[in-house]
Order: C-alpha cells, then structure tokens, then sequence
C-alpha cells in the first residue's frame, strides 16, 4: 500500500470535511469523556460530525442500543460490538495523536517522553529523573 499525504490549508480541510471530499482526516481520537460522543458524533447517520457519511444500518443499531442500554457490562460490550464494526468495514480511519511537543533542559537526567500515552500521565517515570547541577 502506497499512501500519499496532501496537507491543506484549514480553511480548505473544513469544507473538505463538510463536502465529504476527502479520503482520510488525520484527526486526534482521543476520548475525554464518555465514548458515545466519539462514536455518536462521527458515525450516527445525520450527526454533523459524521463527515465521511456513513450510513450503515447494523453500526446504526449498535449506536442506539449502546445509548439504551444501563448495564455498564452490557453496554461495555455492544460499544466493543460496534468498534468492531468500524474496524472491520473500514468506516473510519483515524490516527491516534494530535501534535504533542515536550521541553526540558540538559541538565535533567533519566527522562524520556512517552508519546503513547499523552495528557496528564505523558512522563510516568518521572520519579526515575533527576537534577544533575
């Protein structure tokens, strides 16, 4: 597989977006909070984050029986049904992390950035660094 990246102006990917004219939107897919506002926003037929169109009856259905259901256990695995489905029919591809950047000096030791887990926890070894003066 050859992959060719075109980077455009903001104001042109916004109406790329909104036309459904493109073919993958390198966007951050980070949840904050519940995973139905992903999910929901980007897939449910006629939701205006669900830039690529999908219409797609059984995800559809996930989608809805996820929002109904009150059994954490249960609804844990209708959502898992339903990522599944994404996956499996290639409705969404998404790359994982935004734009992340860390500073420090020389003169702290021992210390790495991890970049597969961004946020709050980005250096959880940090008690393993050190000041060198």
């Amino acid at each position: 597989m050859n992959i060719v990246f075109k980077v455009l102006d903001r104001q042109d990917t916004i109406q790329r977006r909104k036309n459904g004219d493109f073919v993958m939107s390198a966007t951050a897919g980070d949840v904050n909070t519940d995973i139905d506002s992903s999910v929901y926003q980007k897939y449910m037929p006629g939701s205006t984050g669900n830039n690529s169109r999908v219409d797609d009856p059984a995800l559809t259905a996930l989608i809805q029986a996820q929002r109904r259901e009150l059994d954490p256990a249960k609804r844990r695995e209708i959502v898992r049904q339903a990522v599944r489905r994404i996956a499996e029919t290639a409705e969404g591809l998404t790359t994982f992390y935004a734009e992340h950047n860390e500073f420090w000096r020389p003169s702290l030791k021992n210390y790495a950035p991890n970049f597969g887990n961004p946020g709050a926890e980005s250096a959880p070894h940090m008690d393993a660094a050190w000041r060198d003066q």
